[in-house]
């Protein structure tokens, strides 16, 4: 019995020593891992409108805030057109069902179709942060002082919706219906050149993160049939639509957020 407590005697020490040297390896935030170094925030860049203005860091968070408190805004107002629109298709397909039931029936010979897009709601000014991505190769200052570099960018932008929205009809009905028209469907690339000034041991490139148009609503498909008896509408179909659109005002430079930032760690993506 004594042997053990003598031992303890020794090994309670040693572990109060081993905490004292290890413990300052768990994180503030009590997981047990140090933080990785994560890029900070250098200058940010708004282009608006086919204007571009540098906004710093502190002017960008407050866009951010009121750019979300004006998506909640809308979101909530696209979901009650959401199921408006739901409504609206329930009733309208009860209709033609009672429709063709009660029709004659005769030769059908040509079929065309025809299409129109309704516009619920839109919003001219949208991040789209799941499309943030690094426009530029990063550079390393491998000085002792903080020093500018040329770098060069590459941007490309276009549109997206959730549903197929392919061929000429379909294309020229949105343009007709939605509140910017034919811009819409635009894609362009621009190549630029930015002269950001990065601390010494770090690296430093270009983040861009688009800002777009949102226009949502429904697309109407109509079938139509020709016959000896004439032009017959044969079936109606709706089809709820979720459009973004890049922005580009007398320019091919989409616009977004262009943030610098700087890491002693160089970005792998």
């Amino acid at each position: 019995m004594s042997k053990a407590i003598g031992k303890w005697r020794f090994i309670l020490p040693l572990l109060m020593i081993m905490t004292l040297m290890f413990g300052s390896a768990v994180s503030a935030d009590g997981k047990g891992t140090v933080s990785e170094d994560e890029s900070t925030i250098v200058t940010v860049y708004i282009q608006k409108d086919g204007v571009l203005t540098e906004i710093g860091k502190d002017g960008y968070e407050a866009l951010k805030k009121e750019m979300e408190m004006n998506r909640i805004k809308l979101e909530a107002e696209k979901n009650k057109d959401l199921d408006e629109f739901a409504l609206m298709k329930r009733n309208l397909q009860y209709y033609y069902n009672s429709y063709l039931n009660d029709a004659p029936i005769q030769p059908r010979l040509v079929t065309s179709y025809t299409y129109k897009y309704v516009e619920s709601g839109f919003n001219n000014f949208v991040e789209r942060t799941s499309l943030k991505r690094r426009i530029t190769n990063p550079i390393y200052n491998d000085s002792a002082n903080p020093t500018s570099y040329s770098m060069i960018a590459t941007v490309t932008e276009t549109w997206s919706a959730n549903i197929n929205i392919t061929g000429s009809a379909k294309i020229k009905a949105v343009t007709l219906g939605a509140t910017v028209g034919g811009a819409w469907s635009r894609t362009e690339t621009d190549t630029f050149t930015i002269n950001p000034t990065i601390s010494s041991k770090r690296w430093g490139w270009l983040e861009f993160t688009p800002y777009h148009t949102n226009s949502w609503g429904y697309l109407t498909t109509t079938q139509w049939k020709t016959s000896p008896m004439g032009v017959i509408k044969e079936s109606e179909t709706s089809e709820w639509a979720d459009i973004y659109s890049a922005k580009f005002l007398g320019t091919k430079r989409p616009d977004g957020a262009y943030i610098v930032r700087e890491s002693i760690n160089k970005p792998t993506s």
